[in-house]
């Protein structure tokens, strides 16, 4: 998940930066062994996260209507997926988002053809 966020709550940072840490946790828990290259590529960053979710766009845009719904969903999940609960909406705010203001409109719309 912190590939998405592209940051690291504070807490979070002494863990993450350790060798040991990611070694244990990381790619040994899969049997692998890590080497260097992949202490390095387990930095965190705003430019990693936006590869990845360049990555996931052509799997989500499979239920958006268009370029924009995709673009909204994108930046509606990106808003919940914050790590540190402070900097995250809250329930109150994420629920006034247009992408779900977007949804819940066609529901109103079309709600003669939901209830069938």
């Amino acid at each position: 998940m912190v590939d998405l966020v592209g940051r690291l709550p504070p807490l979070w940072a002494p863990y993450w930066a350790s060798q040991e840490y990611l070694q244990k946790q990381g790619m040994a828990a899969r049997g692998a062994v890590m080497t260097s290259a992949d202490y390095h590529n387990a930095d965190v960053s705003m430019t990693k996260a936006d590869a990845e979710w360049t990555g996931r766009r052509p799997y989500l845009k499979l239920g958006c209507s268009d370029e924009n719904d995709l673009e909204r969903l994108v930046d509606f999940l990106r808003a919940m997926l914050v790590l540190n609960p402070s900097e995250r909406p809250s329930a109150n705010e994420i629920a006034k988002h247009p992408w779900l203001m977007e949804v819940a409109e066609a529901v109103d719309t079309h709600s003669d053809t939901f209830r069938q």
